[in-house]
């Protein structure tokens, strides 16, 4: 838990995200590179929240100021591009938006 404790994460139960990283540690690597991406494409004021959805699924939504037209597309290509870290894992990341304006 200590590489995503360096991030700048909002985790609404930390407790939470914490038991799933300990029965799913090898989506530490899909994380890191998701938080980089999206501070690569949206920079640093995008708020990037991390929630458990169910015991085999963690959410990574961006909030950003200003959304842009494709954003959907923009997130599902670094989920795409995620997924190659994943190699037989049972845990799963959902990047997502929930639109909220920061």
């Amino acid at each position: 838990m200590i590489l995503i404790d360096n991030l700048d994460i909002v985790m609404s139960d930390k407790d939470a995200v914490s038991d799933y990283m300990r029965h799913h540690p090898d989506n530490y690597l899909p994380i890191i590179y998701s938080y980089a991406r999206v501070r690569e494409i949206f920079g640093s004021s995008a708020v990037i929240l991390l929630d458990v959805g169910d015991p085999n699924l963690i959410i990574m939504t961006v909030r950003l100021s200003k959304y842009i037209d494709n954003v959907i597309s923009t997130l599902d290509q670094i989920m795409v591009e995620s997924d190659k870290c994943i190699c037989g894992s049972r845990g799963w990341l959902l990047l997502t938006t929930d639109f909220h304006i920061v």
